[in-house]
């Protein structure tokens, strides 16, 4: 990784079913599971990371471990680092991974006087417990973004920095993995109306239908086969704009299946 200014990357995909590279790698940055490389770092766990509203990456360590100690030994007074967010399915799969975003950068420390203020910015996106170790057991680090690359269903896509920081995370993230999770165990019958939309010739014998994500712009479910899987959207009418618009959005999709199959 060099200091070097990267060309832009494509604009985003004109696909209105949706959500662009830049805005799912946005969600799932949001994510908690996440780990920091660098030079003689293999997967070091993080205490917490946000992104915050001013747009600034901030990662909180222990002030004892391994990338604090490189940081504060580095020549350059930072660290060149990876930050790893994995995104997990919230209902049990075969393969529970449904994404990764890797964050490559500078890790920086904060000025002291600059210490309070980002720890708020911190916590007004990510109040996680261990910004109230900041200062004694655990420190805040500021991550400079050079190239961020989000993996998921099986491609590999380079979003440009700035595009990444713009991107607004899906407004239906925080309530995702319950309303998936609900549906999994409660509803059987609505998710059985939202199979019939997978297309026919895509799901062979024995191969299972499971809920996979759910955006503001529609399902997504999961063909588990024999060997491997195949994920397919079902989407709404149009796109929600957040949690209050999802059971209406819901409830016109799933009449909408039930006029196209009426003996469903």
């Amino acid at each position: 990784m060099t200091r070097s200014t990267r060309p832009a990357a494509p604009g985003p995909s004109s696909d209105a079913v949706r959500p662009t590279g830049a805005e799912r790698a946005r969600t799932v940055a949001g994510r908690p599971a996440a780990a920091v490389c660098a030079a003689g770092i293999d997967g070091s766990r993080v205490l917490g990371h946000a992104i915050t509203a001013e747009g600034q990456v901030l990662v909180v360590v222990p002030t004892d471990g391994e990338v604090c100690s490189a940081v504060r030994s580095s020549a350059d007074g930072d660290l060149a680092a990876l930050l790893m967010v994995t995104d997990h399915a919230p209902v049990p799969l075969r393969e529970p991974v449904r994404a990764q975003v890797w964050l490559s950068g500078w890790l920086t420390p904060l000025l002291e006087t600059d210490q309070r203020d980002a720890a708020l910015a911190f916590a007004d996106v990510a109040p996680v417990g261990a910004l109230l170790d900041v200062g004694r057991s655990a420190t805040l680090l500021r991550l400079d973004l050079a190239e961020v690359v989000l993996g998921e269903c099986g491609a590999v896509t380079e979003i440009d920095p700035d595009d990444f920081l713009a991107a607004v995370p899906d407004p239906l993230a925080a309530v995702e993995g319950q309303a998936l999770q609900h549906l999994d165990v409660a509803h059987p019958e609505e998710l059985d109306l939202l199979c019939s939309r997978v297309p026919a010739a895509w799901v062979g014998k024995g191969d299972v239908v499971r809920p996979l994500g759910l955006d503001r712009y529609g399902f997504r479910l999961r063909i588990e086969q024999r060997s491997g899987h195949r994920d397919v959207r079902v989407p709404f009418a149009d796109p929600v704009t957040g949690a209050d618009d999802l059971g209406p959005a819901v409830h016109r999709l799933i009449c909408a299946v039930r006029r196209a199959c009426p003996g469903r």
